[in-house]
């Protein structure tokens, strides 16, 4: 069934709240405990059924890690471009090819591409996939071109809902019992109801928001413009802190949440750390040439660095306070 829900929001203003205490020396000494090369532009990272899953961005690859052994399992071609970061949920790993506008599902175990659904991905934006309330949700384009996300059934691939959203909609997760999805060129970050499909609260969330982060209390939001992230209070749907990273998030990135932190890489700029508690920044490395992706499992940082090919893990204890 298709549905175009309109989108009944309500924006908040933008919290004028900062942290902007004084930022940490950057330093040089990353503690990586282990690294391996994988080849085709490594990228996006997700654990999930006691794997780490990294998926290569040109030519898309899915590779399947073993965190006991660091050592890569098994390989599956996904093809095309894989532009959104991949998630894990329902049975599957969650991978696109934005070049083809197919949304696919690999089994764990064998590794088979059994699901192929097509979808009017956009192929000039980097987002991220998000599974709840038992649907695959995804950023598409509209017929008319405009933004909306699909909430997408993982057994056929119907698109159960087409939800309409501000322009530049990118991101989504899945956290509070909500669909989460940012849209960098409007500023705000949208929250759905999947009971309804229908959008609760438009939230302004800084300048170009992005990649998101579910914490503990917390949805965080990383920005593209003003190298800060925005933490949004899920009790009030408002940007509650902005917080000055000092890293060039305006050159891309990521963001995970994950072992007290939340955790920021960026080309250059492998790994810069906030206390999760306070959001103040307590550590910043500089290294790597193409570090832009992360995720936090294990007891560890996981960092792909795509222009050397490798993928670097860090564990959290050696990183100290």
């Amino acid at each position: 069934m298709r549905n175009l829900v309109p989108m009944l929001a309500v924006l908040l203003p933008m919290a004028q709240v900062s942290v902007a205490a004084d930022l940490p020396p950057v330093r040089t000494d990353l503690p990586i405990a282990a690294r391996f090369t994988v080849a085709d532009q490594p990228d996006w990272m997700v654990a999930g059924f006691g794997q780490m899953w990294l998926a290569s961005y040109e030519p898309g690859g899915l590779h399947r890690i073993d965190p006991r052994t660091n050592r890569i399992t098994g390989t599956v071609a996904t093809g095309g471009q894989s532009c959104h970061r991949i998630t894990t949920g329902l049975g599957r790993v969650w991978v696109v090819d934005c070049k083809a506008g197919v949304l696919m599902g690999v089994d764990p175990v064998t590794l088979a591409i059994d699901r192929r659904f097509p979808l009017p991905l956009d192929p000039e934006r980097e987002g991220s996939l998000a599974v709840g309330a038992g649907s695959v949700w995804v950023t598409i384009r509209a017929d008319d071109g405009s933004a909306a996300v699909a909430r997408v059934d993982p057994v056929g691939g119907a698109i159960l809902a087409r939800i309409a959203l501000p322009a530049g909609a990118s991101s989504v997760v899945f956290g509070f019992g909500s669909v989460w999805v940012s849209s960098t060129d409007a500023g705000v970050v949208s929250r759905i109801d999947p009971k309804t499909n229908r959008v609760l609260s438009t939230i302004a969330a800084g300048a170009r928001p992005r990649f998101m982060a579910v914490g503990r209390d917390a949805i965080w939001v990383m920005h593209l413009k003003n190298n800060a992230v925005s933490r949004l209070d899920p009790r009030t749907n408002a940007e509650v802190a902005s917080v000055v990273t000092g890293a060039p998030l305006t050159g891309g990135g990521d963001i995970a949440v994950g072992e007290g932190g939340v955790w920021l890489p960026v080309s250059g700029r492998p790994l810069t750390r906030l206390d999760e508690r306070t959001g103040q920044v307590v550590q910043s490395f500089s290294g790597g040439r193409g570090t832009g992706a992360t995720a936090v499992a294990f007891g560890s940082v996981w960092i792909a660095d795509y222009k050397a090919g490798e993928v670097w893990r860090v564990n959290v204890r050696a990183l100290g306070r």
